[in-house]
């Protein structure tokens, strides 16, 4: 007497399990996507945040902010994506400061490797002071009014990225914008992601 003796799995079996894992995905990949997009707007936060306590900490030894982020000390760290800092050229410096040089065109900071802001895709670049004069696309599109400037006794900083694309592009139609002001309220101008 012969038994059959294979063993596997039935075609409906292998349906049924097919199907499950296309509903998992389906359910999985597009959150897990938004999760990781959403992730790197935690960037922003922690540019913004550097900026703000810098921007206070050489207010309480000067009396003014200082669209100068080399002077006010911000030093980010890491691959960065977003580009932070100011859109003007600050408010009056007072005659009783004795600091260091000021220079308007310290005004914000990006990630470079040996490109132009917004020139490529280069990952892992080191973050380093922009000149100003060189980016103009620093203001983000449908925000007219918005001034990312210092005075004597306010300021508003911003950070801008594409991060669906991965790369801080002026020519970007999608930006993620966040901006900070002397009074820590971090608002989110415009949704990228």
């Amino acid at each position: 007497m012969l038994k059959n003796s294979q063993k596997g799995f039935s075609l409906m079996e292998i349906l049924i399990a097919v199907g499950l894992m296309a509903i998992i995905s389906a359910i999985a990949v597009p959150n897990y996507l938004k999760y990781t997009r959403n992730a790197k707007t935690a960037e922003a936060q922690s540019s913004l945040g550097q900026i703000y306590m810098a921007e206070k900490s050489f207010y309480l030894q000067w009396r003014f902010y200082t669209v100068d982020l080399v002077v006010a000390g911000v030093a980010p760290d890491g691959n960065l994506l977003y580009n932070a800092g100011f859109s003007g050229s600050g408010g009056t410096i007072p005659t009783t400061y004795q600091g260091p040089d000021i220079s308007d065109s310290n005004n914000t900071l990006y990630k470079i490797c040996g490109q132009g802001f917004g020139t490529g895709t280069v990952k892992n670049c080191a973050f380093s002071v922009k000149t100003k004069d060189t980016y103009t696309g620093f203001e983000p599109p449908g925000i007219t009014d918005a001034i990312y400037d210092t005075t004597d006794t306010t300021f508003t900083a911003v950070a801008v990225a594409d991060i669906i694309n991965k790369i801080p592009s002026s020519t970007a139609t999608k930006k993620d914008v966040w901006s900070i002001d002397n009074y820590k309220q971090i608002i989110r101008k415009e949704d990228g992601t």
